[in-house]
């Protein structure tokens, strides 16, 4: 079993792939490992666990397979950063309705607001955390995607 929790995420959208970049720099347990939604990791997990295909959320798997989506993964992956980060799961107190309709009213325009990439963003010094196959291979996977969600 995996000793880390594994954050999918969308990976063509830039404002997602803000979000990987922010938590990477501030994991200094290194708990996290990170895979697009759109990779085959990403869809077979979602498909492993039962959860719909759906880019406009943040999937959080913790070990023992417990996952977490929306709103409730953005806060407990942040519970688990540096302060003040971490003070974001006091949110987790307000009703999961009421915060998930601020996600997705983020969610629903990011592309418009951030931009689209046509691949996710890679680094090679991020290549112990990202779960990931190659830029090539993803942007064909991506344009693949729109065919299976």
């Amino acid at each position: 079993m995996a000793e880390y929790s594994l954050v999918l995420f969308d990976g063509v959208c830039n404002m997602c792939n803000g979000f990987a970049v922010f938590v990477l720099a501030r994991d200094k347990k290194e708990i996290f490992r990170f895979a697009s939604l759109q990779s085959p990791l990403g869809l077979s997990t979602l498909e492993r666990l039962g959860i719909p295909c759906d880019l406009s959320t943040v999937v959080l798997v913790e070990p023992g397979d417990t996952f977490y989506t929306k709103s409730t993964a953005i806060l407990r992956i942040l519970s688990q950063l540096t302060f003040p980060f971490y003070l974001a799961s006091s949110c987790l107190y307000v009703p999961a309705v009421v915060r998930d309709f601020g996600y997705w009213c983020v969610a629903s325009s990011r592309y418009q607001v951030f931009g689209k990439k046509d691949v996710c963003e890679y680094r090679p010094e991020w290549s112990d955390r990202f779960l990931a196959e190659s830029p090539a291979v993803a942007l064909q996977r991506n344009t693949d995607l729109e065919k299976l969600c």
